[in-house]
């Protein structure tokens, strides 16, 4: 159970950090600053922000759902495999 509080943390964690990483910053940043380096435009930040937010409101209705006809673990597999496919 405590590994799974927090994957849950870890997991909603990583939208709100990721525009910090220098990486991230170089592959999609869409704008330069005013020294000349790139940005990612507030617009884009926005959108991420929500988009985590409306995808986890829908996880957590259908969440229930799910876990009554399939398991507990399922509810954990699915976004596992969601993050495995997208991150290829």
């Amino acid at each position: 159970m405590i590994c799974s509080y927090s994957y849950i943390g870890y997991g909603l964690s990583i939208p709100g950090n990721i525009i910090a990483n220098a990486g991230f910053i170089e592959v999609f940043g869409t704008k330069l600053g005013p020294h000349g380096e790139k940005i990612v435009d507030a617009t884009y930040v926005s959108l991420w922000g929500g988009t985590q937010f409306a995808v986890q409101i829908l996880f957590q209705l259908l969440s229930p759902l799910t876990s009554d006809r399939y398991g507990v673990k399922w509810n954990l597999y699915i976004p596992t495999v969601a993050i495995v496919i997208v991150s290829r």
